[in-house]
This record gives C-alpha cells, structure tokens and sequence, in this order.
C-alpha cells in the first residue's frame, strides 16, 4: 500500500493514488476512502500491482503505459462499480439484456460478481434497428434522425439500406438522373433530405420494409420477456422506445450517461424509464470509453434467417488488427482479473460491504482525463470507426488529447515537476512539440525578444526538415 501511495518513489510515484484520491481539482474525492469497500478495492490493487519490489514504474508515467495495469486498477474497479449500481438499481428485474457491443464486460463482471442474477447479451444496434424507424414513419426520411449529413454520400446510404431495396435498384443511375455525386458526401441537410424525398419516390417498397421487420420482431421476441430492462452505455433511448413499441411492452434502459435531454423526452412521452450511472457527462466520452468497455467483434448490422428458418444476426465485415486485439486484450484481462480477485475474497460480502459506486470509478475517471502522454502513447495505433456520424475512422489518439486538452498542461507539469529542464524539453520534443511550444511561451512571456529569438532559432531547422521532406 505504501508503494501504491507514493511512500518510495523511486519505485512509484504514487499518482495513481495521489492524483486520483487526494488531488485539489473543486471535489472532495478523498472521501471515498472513509468507505471501507473503496479502501478494500485499493487494497486488492496494492496486493496485486505493488508487492514486488523489484517491479519499478517509469517515473513520467501514472500506469507505467501498461494496459494491463490501466485495465486492473481502473477499468475494473471501473466495471465493479458499475455491476454494483446495475443490481442496487435493476436486480429486480426477470432479466437484464446487456446491448451488444457495449455491454459484453459489464455483463461479464456483474455475472461473475451476481452469479445468481440472469443477464443476457443482445444483438441490436442503431444500424439493425433502422427497418423500424422507416417503417414507423412509412418513409426513408425518418433517417434524417439519425445521420450526421456531412458524414452520408449516397453511396454510405445505399450500403446502410441495402437490405431494404430492391432487388433492381441502382442508386448511381438515380443520382446521375437527378444531379447528385454518388460517392460525395452531402453539402448541406438540405441535400440530405432531398435525396432521401427521392428514395422515397423511387425505392419505398412497404412489402420488403415490412418483412424486414417480421424478422426484427421474431428475433426481439425469443430474446426478451416480460418484466426485463436494458443495460447500454447511453444515449437517446432510442432502442428502448423501438423496442417497446414493437413487442408492446415498456423496456427500462440504464445507462453509463446521457448527453442531452432526447432519452428523457423519449422515455416520458412512451412511458419507459431512463436511468443513469453518472449525473453528468463525462469530460471523455464517446470513442474511447466505448472502445475499452465494447466487445471486440463485428457489429449486428441486422437479421437473417438461417438454415434452420431461425432468425439470427447479420453482422458487418470485420477486420481485427493484431497490435489493436491484442492491446485490448489486455486491458480487458486486467479489469476482469480485478473483478476475480475482489469476488474471489469478498464475493459473499460485497452486498454489504459499503461504498458509494462512482467512487470505484475515480481512477478510471482520472485515467480518461488526465493519463499522462506516456501513457497515452499505446493508444497510437488505435482508430475508431462511426460511420453513422463521423463518416470515417477516428484517429483516437488525437481525438483523445483534443477532449482533454485543457488539462494537459495540468498533467504534464506534474508529470515532470522533478525532472531538469533539458530532461523535460527532449521528452516533450519527442512525444508534444505543441505543448513544448506553450510551455515555452507561457514561460517566455514578460521577454518577448528572447521569445522572437527562439522562435527564428527554432524555425530555420524545422524549414530546412519541411524543405528535404518534399
């Protein structure tokens, strides 16, 4: 314990705990230690991470970069608290349906830690779903919900309703006809809709639509019961209600967040309920939260009917990149290791054992705000694709940095606060010229001659790098 607190730091710095429990940033987060569930998860993190030694961390580094420690000490801690509040909020329920792909290791967790609770994993997504937002409103304009215009070409339609055209429908030739680029992604919402008007008048087939959704409603209806509620990560409630108005029944949804008031619009108007983990939004949400609490396998995309005249999903094509898996892998081994560890010694106690949930959150929460560039860095290789909104693939790296960039001068001055100056200066060359060149300036700003000299100093090399690089 003493490790994980900072006592010998030349072995750890003890930001993880530091910088999570005891930092002044407008809370009193160290509360949560005068709760003794939240003082036995560190406890089993200490034991785990810390009792060697002879295993020292890199000095400008929270989590040593490692995934699997990120993965034990705050995503797992991360998924407890979450299975804790799902049973406190919805264990009264015949079942919980955990959506696929965000729900597999929350799922998985709150298995482990309630194996007498019934959970299960389903198949739905926004793109699965789509036959009933058509249907509902008996047009193909009901889509303008749901796409972002500046991310949609007509040939990104083509491909998210493909199931639902027919059979000699050739959209290239309608946009020839009609003076719309079939691979260029919409100008304006304007466009959208028109093209949308379009497929209306020329592609709206009710037979095809409908049939689409028979399978939709034969699958929901082998799967979910009566008296069950979802589990997602959020957002509009949209599923809930789509759900619901087909089987004709009230399907609660809890969440991770909200980002806007629509799921509780949705919910009040069709008589369902939403409820949240956190209160607020989180300052990293979207990509990353998603990508490391999702399952790692193909998106439904729909539903087909098999061999066996069963109804199944169809899911997307899929391309795994090793350094992706296997970075991942070993985030998700470390928080489910966690939850083993902390079930295996106070399984029998942990209805009773007292902590508040999004206490057992602080970690992974200082973790997606604050982790420091070094430990940011094994997110490099890593996309994120949304093709629904953003239109292509994320760089999640530089989305990551971009949602916290109000805080890495914070991180990394603290990161570095023991380090001499041509120490932070290489590190900071290598890994954030950006932020090197505001430390610079901040640093620099009462001497704005010295300030222009280092600013001709520094552009004569890197004009001459730009020159041999054409």
């Amino acid at each position: 314990v003493e490790v994980m607190k900072g006592c010998y730091p030349n072995l750890y710095n003890g930001a993880m705990y530091t910088q999570s429990f005891l930092s002044d940033d407008g809370g009193r987060k160290d509360y949560a230690l005068k709760f003794l569930g939240i003082r036995c998860m560190l406890g089993i993190v200490s034991n785990k991470l810390f009792d060697n030694p002879f295993c020292n961390f890199n000095r400008i580094s929270y989590f040593d970069a490692s995934p699997y420690i990120i993965g034990y000490a705050a995503l797992g801690m991360h998924f407890l608290g979450v299975s804790k509040w799902l049973f406190e909020k919805a264990g009264d329920y015949n079942n919980i349906q955990f959506i696929a792909r965000d729900g597999y290791y929350i799922m998985e967790c709150y298995k482990m830690l309630y194996p007498y609770k019934s959970a299960s994993y389903l198949y739905v997504s926004r793109k699965s779903l789509i036959p009933l937002l058509i249907h509902e409103s008996d047009s193909y304009l009901s889509l303008m919900n749901i796409l972002k215009y500046s991310s949609m070409s007509p040939k990104k339609v083509e491909k998210l309703v493909s199931n639902l055209l027919p059979a000699e429908a050739n959209i290239e030739i309608l946009c020839k006809k009609n003076n719309f680029i079939y691979g260029k992604n919409f100008q304006t919402e304007n466009q959208l809709y028109h093209f949308l008007k379009l497929m209306d008048k020329n592609l709206y087939i009710p037979e095809i639509i409908d049939k689409e959704v028979e399978k939709i409603k034969k699958y929901l209806s082998n799967k979910i019961g009566p008296n069950e509620a979802t589990f997602d990560i959020g957002y509009s409630g949209r599923t809930e209600r789509l759900i619901g108005d087909l089987l004709k029944t009230h399907l609660n949804g809890y969440y991770i967040h909200l980002n806007d008031d629509s799921a509780i619009k949705t919910a009040c108007k069709n008589n369902f309920h939403i409820d949240c983990y956190y209160s607020h939004t989180p300052l990293v949400a979207g990509a990353l939260r998603e990508l490391l609490l999702s399952e790692d396998s193909p998106s439904c995309i729909g539903y087909m009917i098999n061999e066996r005249g069963d109804v199944v999903p169809r899911f997307e094509e899929y391309i795994s990149h090793f350094p992706e898996k296997l970075i991942l892998n070993h985030f998700r081994k470390g928080a489910l290791d966690f939850v083993l560890d902390f079930s295996t010694h106070f399984g029998k106690y942990i209805e009773k054992l007292p902590f508040r949930e999004q206490d057992a959150s602080i970690i992974f929460e200082f973790f997606l705000n604050k982790a420091s560039v070094f430990d940011r860095w094994i997110f490099k290789c890593f996309g994120f694709e949304d093709d629904l909104f953003m239109g292509s693939e994320i760089a999640l790296f530089d989305f990551w940095n971009m949602q916290t960039s109000t805080n890495n001068i914070l991180q990394m001055s603290n990161v570095f606060d023991n380090f001499p100056v041509w120490k932070k200066v290489i590190i900071l060359t290598i890994t954030d010229r950006k932020l090197l060149k505001e430390k610079i300036k901040n640093r620099y700003s009462n001497h704005p001659i010295f300030l222009k000299i280092l600013g001709i100093g520094y552009s004569i090399p890197r004009g001459i790098y730009h020159l041999f690089k054409k």
